[in-house]
């Protein structure tokens, strides 16, 4: 059975963070999963106890995948709140990020200008 959850949510980020992890859990204790098209907001320990990480490892080894982030860097909750930076640089930084349009250009304009430019952000926090 696929079940989906859509509808208001608390614009509380901590609420709705809650909400999220009691949702989780009662799945977990359903014997259910969730889906990987959204934030998840299982701890990294949570995660590996769902997913097989010796396996998975395995597979990132096989098909020498090592070097790309994991799944759970990839669907990890990271929180709603930017910062974008202040004047005009900072209010032209939320303007694209909230927009899909323009941050899908805003995409491609990095994957053809090449570079890890996301990469370079994780490394250094």
């Amino acid at each position: 059975i696929s079940v989906g959850l859509w509808g208001p949510y608390p614009s509380n980020e901590a609420e709705f963070v809650r909400a999220n992890r009691e949702i989780e859990a009662k799945m977990r204790e359903l014997g259910g999963l969730k889906w990987l098209y959204s934030r998840v907001f299982y701890s990294e320990d949570e995660w590996w106890q769902v997913y097989d990480k010796h396996k998975y490892d395995e597979f990132r080894r096989k098909y020498h995948a090592t070097s790309l982030p994991s799944i759970w860097d990839k669907v990890k909750d990271r929180g709603r709140k930017q910062d974008f930076g202040t004047g005009v640089k900072g209010l032209l930084k939320r303007f694209v990020k909230s927009n899909a349009f323009l941050s899908g250009l805003y995409g491609i304009y990095k994957a053809v200008k090449g570079g890890d430019y996301i990469l370079k952000k994780q490394k250094a926090a």
